[in-house]
């Protein structure tokens, strides 16, 4: 049932105080028999949800905080279970005889860690267009505050410190954009790509056309993918190539390494071993951009199709639980006897590698979206999938090499054969 209230509530009303009272108002003695009579149905759900969302993230006058930023509410997530643990006392520690005396140690200083950037108006200044972006920044800065102290924040501020935070942003893209190395100019011939480039990834770029084409050359992705992929990614590199004007403005760009792939099965790891901390800070900040990210990132784990085994051991790595924590879980619940290390590289190494394979199947779908003979429609469930090996099993007999329906419906067809195999032995 279809209320009205998300489209009703009104954004420049500040504190929470204010906006429970206008929630109030705009239930009705009949919005709120509607309301009682279409309870249990999940668009009803919803709209109580806007508005419950609607006071709580409305500002305390004193604080300048919601309740979510006082820590007063969790908010549900879509991963609800990414949660970091309870307080615990020590004496109840040292009473569980489960305790071992390796929790109390401190934790190890990641020699991995990548340090924030920073930005530095002295060493930055020569930076061209970086002076102009900072004469912008300091003037919307000082409307910003001049909201803030006259407690102006409506939607006008909003919308202010939202450009602000983009601005920003805007600094660091503009320094790494001067600190990326053009390694070769003028290359839209079809011949053999240079060798003395070091970067295994990198981007041909006509900044006339503002068409920019990813190009991998490394062997190594031939082993990830497959020489069929890799032979099509590279000949259809080539036949763009060839078919440019010559008159184009060719250049080989390197690969910032400031730029998170999700194709790469490091980049994966990497944004997951943060996912927890990602997550909690893009529920304090209403303004972080990560959110679309880790939406991206959670939509290639459903794409991989992760085993229930695979996903339990997913979950409980990001919830920074231990393999010997992992290991107990898995007999216990899967039968599974594996060993420690065995863990460490089912995580690092297969599921990461294959949300990294569901990223570039994704990104494939998105390239030949416009090519529907790239596409083929399974014969069991009717889906449109990439006419690719990735989606159909192999088969000689037939006219493109595949077999009629999907990999999915195959395996559901097996497992129902296997379940039906035992009942009758």
């Amino acid at each position: 049932m279809n209320l009205g209230i998300s489209k009703s509530l009104n954004y420049d009303i500040y504190s929470n105080a204010d906006r429970a009272d206008f929630v109030r108002s705009l239930f009705t003695p009949e919005l709120e028999q509607l309301a009682k009579e279409h309870y249990n149905e999940d668009s009803t759900k919803k709209e109580l949800e806007a508005a419950a969302n609607y006071i709580l993230y409305g500002k305390d006058p004193k604080t300048d905080k919601n309740f979510v930023q006082k820590k007063e509410v969790q908010i549900e997530t879509k991963y609800s279970s990414y949660k970091k643990k309870e307080m615990e006392s020590l004496d109840s520690l040292l009473e569980d005889p489960n305790t071992k005396e390796v929790d109390f140690q401190p934790i190890q200083k990641n020699c991995y860690k990548k340090y924030k950037p920073t930005i530095d108006r002295e060493k930055d200044k020569d930076i061209p267009g970086m002076q102009d972006l900072w004469n912008a920044i300091d003037k919307l800065a000082a409307q910003v505050k001049e909201y803030k102290d006259k407690k102006q924040l409506g939607l006008d501020f909003y919308k202010k410190n939202h450009l602000l935070i983009q601005l920003r942003k805007e600094q660091f893209a503009l320094k790494d954009s001067e600190d990326t190395t053009i390694k070769c100019k003028g290359y839209h011939l079809s011949g053999p790509i240079p060798a003395n480039l070091s970067s295994d990834t990198g981007y041909v770029r006509d900044y006339q056309q503002e068409f920019v084409y990813k190009c991998y050359r490394a062997e190594h992705y031939k082993r990830d993918f497959g020489p069929e992929w890799y032979a099509r990614e590279q000949q259809e590199i080539a036949n763009y190539i060839v078919s440019a004007n010559p008159n184009l403005n060719w250049q080989w760009v390197e690969v910032s390494q400031n730029t998170i792939d999700f194709t790469n099965s490091k980049h994966v790891y990497e944004f997951l071993e943060l996912y927890s901390t990602l997550v909690q800070s893009c529920d304090e900040n209403l303004n972080c951009d990560l959110k679309f990210l880790i939406w991206e990132l959670e939509d290639y784990i459903e794409q991989a199709n992760l085993s229930e085994a695979r996903r339990h051991i997913l979950i409980r790595k990001i919830d920074k639980a231990t393999n010997e924590q992992i290991r107990e879980e898995l007999q216990e619940k899967f039968g599974l006897a594996y060993s420690d290390n065995y863990i460490s590289t089912i995580y690092k190494q297969m599921i990461c590698d294959k949300i990294a394979k569901a990223a570039q199947l994704s990104r494939d779908n998105y390239i030949y979206r416009n090519q529907p003979e790239k596409f083929k429609v399974c014969s069991t469930c009717g889906t449109k999938l990439l006419r690719d090996s990735r989606n159909f099993i192999k088969k000689q007999n037939s006219k493109d090499g595949l077999a009629a329906r999907c990999k999915m419906c195959d395996k559901k067809i097996r497992d129902k054969k296997k379940e039906e195999g035992k009942k009758n032995g």
